[in-house]
């Protein structure tokens, strides 16, 4: 739980396992899976599928606002991004559906600057 609550990235449980593996020796992959079920459960972490590119990711959801994501459909990045006229822009388009907004996910999909590059390798 420490290591998850200690990292800002979306990480899947492979990598997870990794980064507590190197700290605690003896922790099992069964314990991060489910420590990550417990963590979802309780709404500290919030699991994300954004594409197939990386299958379920987790993110900390506690002691962070709202925020939106831009997804690498190439590579897998991931970029956080909190834009108040979006979110102005969701209310009013609600409002007028005689919508009243109670949550939200706003995920964009593209291919990133680095991906896009003359150097970058296509896939």
């Amino acid at each position: 739980m420490d290591v998850f609550l200690a990292t800002s990235a979306h990480l899947d449980l492979q990598s997870l396992f990794e980064i507590a593996r190197r700290q605690h020796a003896g922790v099992s992959f069964a314990t991060v899976y489910r420590t990550m079920k417990l963590l979802e459960e309780a709404g500290i972490a919030h699991a994300r599928r954004f594409g197939d590119a990386k299958g379920t990711v987790f993110e900390v959801a506690v002691g962070r606002s709202h925020h939106d994501h831009l997804i690498c459909e190439r590579c897998g990045r991931i970029v956080e991004f909190v834009n108040p006229e979006v979110e102005r822009l969701q209310d009013e388009i609600a409002a007028a559906h005689g919508f009243t907004m109670n949550r939200h996910r706003h995920e964009l999909y593209g291919v990133c600057a680095n991906c896009r590059s003359p150097n970058a390798r296509k896939s």
